[in-house]
Formats: structure tokens, sequence, C-alpha cells
């Protein structure tokens, strides 16, 4: 199971600073929960890893179209609790996503944050 949990715990961050960046047991099951009902599907229709980025001036930045992209596409057939559109510099976003155990309790809640420059 620990090399499935890779996607969630990578970090060359905590890779450099020798940080144990390990999922806590009490997790594995909200993860697991997580990737078969909003990751994978999301996976499967991008069909390969969900880490695309575009490079411009010698950065990693995420392409807002692809942002966009895979921000619709969860936002209209998966089940989440909660979905988060975010930048801080009209220059890279990402995406927040959460789902409930119990997806009766999930609220469908959608934010877009696009901090002003």
């Amino acid at each position: 199971m620990a090399d499935k949990l890779l996607e969630f715990t990578a970090s060359e961050t905590a890779r450099r600073r020798k940080i144990n960046n390990d999922a806590p047991e009490s997790v594995i099951e909200n993860l697991r929960n997580l990737c078969q009902n909003v990751l994978q599907p999301l996976r499967d229709y991008v069909g390969e890893p969900i880490t695309s980025y575009k490079w411009h001036d010698g950065e990693r930045h995420t392409d807002m179209d692809v942002a966009r992209k895979w921000f619709d596409f969860l936002k209209y057939n998966t089940d989440y609790d909660q979905l988060i559109l975010e930048t801080a510099n009209h220059l890279d976003f990402w995406i927040h996503v959460s789902c409930r155990r119990d997806p009766k309790l999930n609220r469908h809640h959608v934010i877009y944050y696009m901090k002003k420059n």
C-alpha cells in the first residue's frame, strides 16, 4: 500500500529536510475513499497521472486551461464535499478537493479563489 501513497506523500522539501511525510494509518481509509471517488475518475478522464505542468521562464507552472478542465470535470462528474480552484498570482493554479466517507454528507461546495495581484 505504501507505494500507492507516493503521489500523496512524495515531497522534494520533505526529502531535503529529512521530514517523514508518510501518511498516518488513521487517514489511509480517507485517502482510499478520495482516490476511488474523486481522483481515479479524474485520472481516467485525463488518461495519465494528474501531475501535468507547463513550463514558462524556466519555472514550473500549472496551466490555467488544464486546471479549469480538471476542475470542471471534478465539478460535474464526481461526488465531492468541497472543490476549490485557487491562484495567488494568476500564473500558478491549483485545485483542492475533498470528499466525505459518507457520500450523503458531501455538500458539493465550490469556491473560486482568484487573488488579485
